[in-house]
Protein backbone atom coordinates (compact mmCIF):
# COMPACT_ATOMS: atom_id res chain seq x y z
CA UNK A 1 0.00 0.00 0.00
CA UNK A 2 2.42 2.37 0.79
CA UNK A 3 4.36 1.89 -2.72
CA UNK A 4 0.99 2.51 -4.44
CA UNK A 5 0.14 5.65 -2.81
CA UNK A 6 3.47 7.22 -3.56
CA UNK A 7 2.88 6.31 -7.39
CA UNK A 8 1.38 9.64 -8.90
CA UNK A 9 -0.90 7.93 -11.66
CA UNK A 10 -2.64 6.36 -8.21
CA UNK A 11 -2.52 8.78 -5.80
CA UNK A 12 -6.26 9.83 -6.57
CA UNK A 13 -7.47 6.08 -5.52
CA UNK A 14 -9.14 5.77 -1.95
CA UNK A 15 -7.66 2.97 0.24
CA UNK A 16 -10.65 0.53 -0.75
CA UNK A 17 -9.15 0.91 -4.32
CA UNK A 18 -5.70 0.58 -3.64
CA UNK A 19 -6.57 -2.50 -1.93
CA UNK A 20 -8.01 -3.91 -4.66
CA UNK A 21 -5.35 -3.40 -6.34
CA UNK A 22 -2.80 -4.43 -3.97
CA UNK A 23 -4.32 -7.96 -4.14
CA UNK A 24 -4.06 -8.05 -8.34
CA UNK A 25 -0.66 -7.24 -8.10
CA UNK A 26 2.61 -9.64 -8.47
CA UNK A 27 5.77 -9.34 -6.91
CA UNK A 28 8.85 -9.69 -9.65
CA UNK A 29 12.37 -9.68 -8.46
CA UNK A 30 14.51 -8.69 -11.75
CA UNK A 31 18.23 -9.22 -12.08
CA UNK A 32 20.50 -6.40 -13.74
CA UNK A 33 20.60 -6.70 -17.18
CA UNK A 34 17.24 -8.07 -17.25
CA UNK A 35 14.91 -6.71 -20.12
CA UNK A 36 11.54 -5.91 -18.56
CA UNK A 37 9.69 -4.52 -21.71
CA UNK A 38 10.85 -4.48 -25.20
CA UNK A 39 10.17 -1.36 -27.95
CA UNK A 40 7.96 -2.62 -30.44
CA UNK A 41 6.43 -5.68 -28.56
CA UNK A 42 2.77 -6.27 -27.47
CA UNK A 43 2.40 -5.87 -24.49
CA UNK A 44 -0.34 -5.98 -21.46
CA UNK A 45 1.36 -5.27 -17.69
CA UNK A 46 2.33 -1.97 -15.78
CA UNK A 47 5.15 -2.27 -14.06
CA UNK A 48 5.73 -0.28 -10.70
CA UNK A 49 9.16 -0.03 -9.22
CA UNK A 50 9.51 -1.16 -5.37
CA UNK A 51 13.30 -1.17 -5.50
CA UNK A 52 15.82 -1.05 -8.25
CA UNK A 53 16.29 1.35 -11.38
CA UNK A 54 15.89 0.80 -14.80
CA UNK A 55 17.25 2.61 -18.15
CA UNK A 56 14.66 3.08 -20.65
CA UNK A 57 15.54 3.31 -24.54
CA UNK A 58 14.31 4.30 -27.57
CA UNK A 59 15.65 2.85 -31.14
CA UNK A 60 16.83 6.20 -32.83
CA UNK A 61 15.94 5.41 -37.12
CA UNK A 62 18.40 7.99 -38.23
CA UNK A 63 21.35 6.10 -36.33
CA UNK A 64 20.01 2.77 -36.12
CA UNK A 65 21.00 2.86 -32.29
CA UNK A 66 19.11 2.63 -29.28
CA UNK A 67 19.15 6.23 -27.63
CA UNK A 68 18.61 6.19 -24.06
CA UNK A 69 15.89 8.59 -23.05
CA UNK A 70 15.48 8.31 -19.14
CA UNK A 71 16.12 6.58 -15.77
CA UNK A 72 13.12 5.22 -13.44
CA UNK A 73 13.53 4.44 -9.94
CA UNK A 74 11.64 3.24 -6.76
CA UNK A 75 8.15 4.70 -6.77
CA UNK A 76 8.11 5.01 -10.70
CA UNK A 77 5.71 3.42 -13.53
CA UNK A 78 5.89 2.16 -16.34
CA UNK A 79 3.87 -0.15 -19.47
CA UNK A 80 1.13 1.95 -18.14
CA UNK A 81 0.06 2.63 -21.77
CA UNK A 82 -0.71 -1.65 -22.12
CA UNK A 83 -3.24 -1.14 -18.94
CA UNK A 84 -5.46 1.70 -21.69
CA UNK A 85 -4.73 0.27 -25.60
CA UNK A 86 -3.75 -2.64 -27.47
CA UNK A 87 -0.44 -1.01 -28.71
CA UNK A 88 3.02 -2.13 -29.35
CA UNK A 89 5.48 -1.18 -26.36
CA UNK A 90 6.97 2.56 -26.86
CA UNK A 91 10.30 1.75 -25.07
CA UNK A 92 12.65 -0.41 -24.12
CA UNK A 93 13.28 -1.07 -20.23
CA UNK A 94 16.44 -2.62 -19.21
CA UNK A 95 17.11 -3.35 -15.33
CA UNK A 96 20.45 -1.60 -14.23
CA UNK A 97 20.84 -3.21 -11.01
CA UNK A 98 18.87 -6.26 -9.07
CA UNK A 99 15.23 -4.89 -8.68
CA UNK A 100 11.62 -5.59 -7.27
CA UNK A 101 8.89 -4.67 -9.58
CA UNK A 102 4.97 -4.65 -9.13
CA UNK A 103 3.55 -6.39 -11.80
CA UNK A 104 -0.50 -5.11 -12.80
CA UNK A 105 -2.00 -6.64 -15.99
CA UNK A 106 -4.52 -5.41 -18.07
CA UNK A 107 -7.03 -7.78 -17.42
CA UNK A 108 -7.14 -7.80 -13.81
CA UNK A 109 -6.77 -3.96 -13.48
CA UNK A 110 -10.00 -3.81 -15.30
CA UNK A 111 -11.73 -6.22 -13.63
CA UNK A 112 -10.82 -4.45 -10.29
CA UNK A 113 -10.74 -0.95 -11.08
CA UNK A 114 -11.77 0.06 -14.95
CA UNK A 115 -12.83 3.53 -13.20
CA UNK A 116 -9.36 4.37 -13.02
CA UNK A 117 -8.72 3.54 -16.75
CA UNK A 118 -10.15 7.52 -17.46
CA UNK A 119 -7.06 8.89 -14.83
CA UNK A 120 -4.54 6.54 -16.47
CA UNK A 121 -5.62 8.23 -19.69
CA UNK A 122 -4.96 10.96 -18.99
CA UNK A 123 -1.48 10.34 -17.82
CA UNK A 124 -0.79 8.62 -21.29
CA UNK A 125 -1.21 11.34 -23.15
CA UNK A 126 1.35 13.43 -20.64
CA UNK A 127 4.12 9.92 -20.84
CA UNK A 128 3.41 10.22 -25.03
CA UNK A 129 4.36 13.74 -24.65
CA UNK A 130 7.29 13.25 -22.12
CA UNK A 131 8.84 10.22 -24.21
CA UNK A 132 8.61 12.70 -27.54
CA UNK A 133 10.16 15.53 -25.72
CA UNK A 134 13.35 13.27 -24.62
CA UNK A 135 13.22 11.53 -28.42
CA UNK A 136 13.61 15.57 -29.96
CA UNK A 137 16.39 15.98 -27.04
CA UNK A 138 18.31 12.55 -28.31
CA UNK A 139 18.09 13.36 -32.16
CA UNK A 140 19.39 16.66 -31.76
CA UNK A 141 22.25 15.50 -29.89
Amino acid sequence: MKVLKGVSILQTLNDSELERLTDAIRVKNVAKGEVVIREKDHGGTMYIIESGEFKITQFDDETSEDVEVGLLDEGKYFGEIALLKNEVRQATVTCTEDAVLLEIERKVFKRLLGGVEDLLKRNADLYDEITKQAMDKAHHK
